[in-house]
């Protein structure tokens, strides 16, 4: 396939030479982010690693399934697509002056077609019940297809793929998503990465999300300084977000307090089974091994909130009586 001008390709000869390659760019498996669709990795965080903050990287376990078997979804791919070529890529693929990077997992050579279609092919892994819920028999998740565009883009491939393996111990399947060339989408991808070095350059914040950002925050801001105190007595939002912690942290011990019955009276029904047939059900009550571990020293921040009552009737100014707290605590 022909390379785009403007795009340079890079041999990839290490991981750690592929790691910085790409560390000065917006990688195409990132693109999701500056879109608010990407389900690891929010807009804040992506610019707190570009201006250099580096997070603790721990390879989860579906990181190491996508690993193990990317081969293997690419053979199921090939066996579905018999008139497919399919060859491992090994090359890094940036625009310099846009600062985009790609890194493709394999290319397709479209033996079908005349002259032969060149495309990208795209693996990922998927726990059954994650598909179910993120994916659809036409429709990969959007973070995912703005990978995929990245790389035909920076490429100059005619088409691309999605090959995503169905991780079912008991029924594994191959689901095969094409995509073609999508110029608005292209551009837009292109506008939006101008516009986060725009921002970047020149100091304008991103917001955060809070659903995804508390590991952003534990790496801003790992200890506190100490004896700084800062006045929130004219905030009203942060005595909202007291309220709710508090009302939830309420039904949180409650639910697990009606829990415990109820799983003591079926444990009470199996006795010594090992498991039971139950119309709708697979119950099991397996004996559960867990080896002796020891837990390595951490520091970590410790969040308090203590609700300030009124005094009561007749209590003195200054005493004891005049502050009643309720405090829950929660590890950061």
């Amino acid at each position: 396939m022909k390379t785009p001008a403007g795009v340079d390709v890079h041999d990839i000869s290490s991981r750690e030479q592929w790691l910085l390659l790409r560390q000065p760019n917006i990688g195409a498996s990132e693109v999701g982010a500056l879109f608010r669709a990407h389900p690891y990795r929010s807009y804040a965080r992506l610019a707190a690693e570009k201006k250099g903050l580096v997070f603790p990287e721990k390879e989860t376990g579906a990181m190491r399934r996508g690993r193990w078997y990317e081969d293997g979804v690419r053979n199921a791919v090939a066996e579905q697509r018999p008139d497919w070529t399919i060859i491992k890529a090994s090359k890094y693929y940036c625009d310099p002056k846009l600062k985009l990077g790609a890194t493709p997992d394999f290319y397709i050579f479209d033996r079908g077609t005349e002259p032969h279609r060149k495309g990208v092919l795209q693996t990922k892994t998927v726990e059954r019940s994650a598909f179910a819920k993120y994916w659809t028999e036409t429709t990969p998740p959007f973070w995912i297809t703005l990978q995929v565009v990245t790389e035909m883009m920076l490429t100059g491939a005619e088409f691309g793929a999605i090959g995503a393996g169905v991780f079912d111990p008991h029924n594994p399947e191959v689901c095969i998503y094409l995509v073609p060339r999508q110029p608005e989408i292209e551009q837009r991808i292109r506008a939006a990465v101008k516009q986060f070095w725009f921002n970047l350059e020149n100091g304008v914040e991103a917001e955060l999300d809070y659903e995804q950002d508390a590991a952003l925050l534990a790496v801003l801001y790992p200890a506190p300084v100490p004896g700084k105190q800062i006045d929130m007595r004219g905030d009203n939002r942060i005595g909202e977000l007291l309220e709710t912690r508090e009302t939830l942290r309420d039904l949180i011990k409650a639910t697990e307090q009606k829990l415990k019955p109820v799983e003591t009276e079926i444990k009470a029904k199996l006795q010594d089974a090992e498991s039971a047939l139950v119309r709708g059900w697979n119950v099991t009550l397996r004996l559960q091994h867990r080896a002796a571990y020891s837990v390595a020293e951490t520091n970590f921040r410790l969040l308090k909130a203590s609700r300030l009552m009124t005094a009561p009737p007749g209590a003195q100014p200054g005493s004891i009586n005049n502050i009643q707290s309720k405090e829950h605590e929660h590890d950061e």
